[in-house]
Parts: structure tokens; sequence; C-alpha cells
């Protein structure tokens, strides 16, 4: 296994536009870029899904539980001018922890791909949760070098 070290800090690496790149944690600069690839599930034809169907809408089953619990209401605006025939993207910058994502998760009609940090689906547990859901870890460019 090869394992990709980074340096921490201010290691005045640039990105393409010129700008300095911002100091790595000393997690992100321990990249297994082998293992990260190796847990990643990729959809078996265009328009498929990388999860696991049945999995994926359990979790989506358990976190309208837990959303329904913590909210009376959850109201959602402007729905309609999401086409039904086309991709999306929907970005939360979950400022909240999990709430804003679990949010987009359980009010939107399609099925979902996640995409976070790197070690989203390396971790001991939440790791195989999330592959299992079809989540895709998200190298920063800082990272990937």
């Amino acid at each position: 296994m090869v394992e990709q070290t980074v340096q921490t800090g201010e290691d005045g690496a640039l990105d393409h536009h010129g700008e300095t790149l911002p100091p790595l944690s000393k997690s992100a600069s321990r990249i297994n870029v082998e293992k990260i690839e190796s847990k990643r599930r990729i959809a078996s034809k265009a328009g498929d899904h990388p999860g696991v169907g049945w999995f994926y809408r359990m979790i989506r089953g358990l976190s309208r539980l837990a959303m329904n619990q913590q909210f009376r209401t959850i109201e959602v605006t402007g729905q309609e001018h999401i086409a039904e025939d086309a991709g999306i993207l929907t970005v939360g910058w979950h400022t909240n922890g999990l709430i804003d994502p679990s949010t987009i998760f359980v009010t939107q009609p399609k099925m979902l791909v996640f995409g976070g940090r790197h070690d989203l689906i390396t971790r001991p547990i939440i790791g195989p949760i999330a592959s299992l859901s079809g989540a895709q870890p998200v190298l920063r460019q800082a990272e990937a070098r």
C-alpha cells in the first residue's frame, strides 16, 4: 500500500491560479489514496446509483424518522424548479453539523450521491454506512498532490 504524504502548515504550495493552498491538518497530510479508491463505490452504468438500493432506502427512512423527531415540520420551497429528467447539484455547507445534509437527503425525491471529505468512507463506523449509501470521497487539491 502506498501512503501519500503531504507537508502540513505553510508549505508554500500554490493552486493552478497561483494562490496559496490552505494548510493541511495532520490527518489530511496522511492520505492513503489507494485505500480511498478501494472503498469508493462506482455505479455500474450511467444513470445508476453507486450505493446499495435497499441500504440507501433504509438509511433515508431512519434519517426521516430522526428529522421528524427533531422538527415538527419541514417546509421545502422551489422543488418545482428541479427537472425530473435531469441530474442536479445540491450543496449544503453543513454549518449545522449533519442537520443540513440530512434535510436535503430526506426532502429530495431523487436518490442523492453525497460528496464528502476524503476520510468519510474510510472511518470505522461512518465509513461503511457512507460507502453503502453511495457517498463519494472528495480530495481537495492540496491533498491530491
